[in-house]
């Protein structure tokens, strides 16, 4: 499937480094724009995580961001993609679907845990089911079976 312009959202999680892997490999040729979500301190636990209150979250945002397209420009041999960084605030779900309608992007790509139905229960089903509920295009959740955290990608 070709796509022109593919939203990979990193939303501070282990495995956004996944969803921007996976989104090089599938759509090789497609403009990337790499959102990068800061969530507000007071947003709900299933819909981000829990920040610390500091003034340079943008900014570390950003360079987290900007390492993982260095690391999967890296890894990608054959890809050719145009990737484009952006940092924006707020909640996961509604800032990704909105900004994806705002690029008409053709596709979003989210990474997400593999988790249980009880962890769903108590949770809430996670901002890669609550950003496919507000998109108005496709959504690809790589699932990760994480049973080791990699504490490198985990720092926003």
């Amino acid at each position: 499937m070709a796509a022109d312009t593919v939203l990979v959202a990193l939303v501070g999680r282990p495995f956004d480094a996944d969803a921007l892997a996976h989104a090089t490999e599938r759509f090789p040729a497609a403009d990337l724009v790499v959102l990068a979500v800061v969530t507000p301190l007071d947003a709900p636990f299933s819909e981000g995580q829990l920040l610390s209150p500091t003034d340079d979250r943008f900014v570390q945002a950003r360079q987290r961001a900007e390492g993982l397209v260095e690391r999967a420009r890296g890894t990608s041999a054959g890809a050719s993609n145009d990737i484009r960084i952006v940092v924006a605030q707020g909640r996961p779900a509604p800032v990704v679907a909105a900004r994806a309608d705002r690029l008409d992007a053709d596709r979003i790509v989210v990474g997400a845990r593999d988790r249980s139905r009880l962890a769903d229960y108590l949770l809430g089903d996670g901002v890669g089911a609550a950003i496919a509920d507000r998109a108005s295009v496709p959504v690809t959740v790589v699932e990760v079976d994480q049973e080791t955290p990699r504490p490198a990608d985990s720092i926003l």
